[in-house]
């Protein structure tokens, strides 16, 4: 591996591990980490919330562009699920931005996606446009 994939790399896994502890620390705050039947109901809350930004940083290994944007899309969810949960505007329902929100990420990570594809297929036949 070149030292630029292994560093892109580490880069992912950081974004990941933070993203994973701090949406973590956001559930344990806000409920019951006591309780078993807690711990049964949340991790699929867990899983739901962390795969937009897990998937992208998992699949697409060897693009800037698109840990950059995940992570920026990972901080703007961070501070929305902060400020739903622990903000001024607590309500009965806050705790819903947890099953809607990723919908939302999923919406942004498939633009960054798609833009990230259409630039390399247009750098690759603007390249294949040079061998004639």
């Amino acid at each position: 591996m070149t030292s630029w994939f292994k560093e892109m790399y580490r880069t992912n896994f950081v974004f990941m591990a933070l993203y994973a502890a701090a949406v973590i620390s956001i559930f344990v705050r806000s409920g019951d980490p006591i309780s078993v039947s807690w711990w049964v109901g949340t991790v699929p809350f867990f899983i739901w919330c962390v795969a937009p930004i897990f998937l992208p940083l998992i699949v697409v290994r060897r693009s800037w562009f698109v840990t950059v944007s995940v992570g920026a899309i990972a901080a703007y969810s961070l501070n929305v699920y902060v400020d739903s949960m622990f903000g001024p505007g607590l309500r009965s329902t806050s705790a819903l931005i947890f099953a809607f929100l990723p919908i939302y990420q999923w919406i942004a990570v498939g633009l960054v996606l798609a833009i990230n594809f259409f630039a390399i297929r247009s750098q690759n036949s603007q390249l294949d446009g040079l061998d004639d």
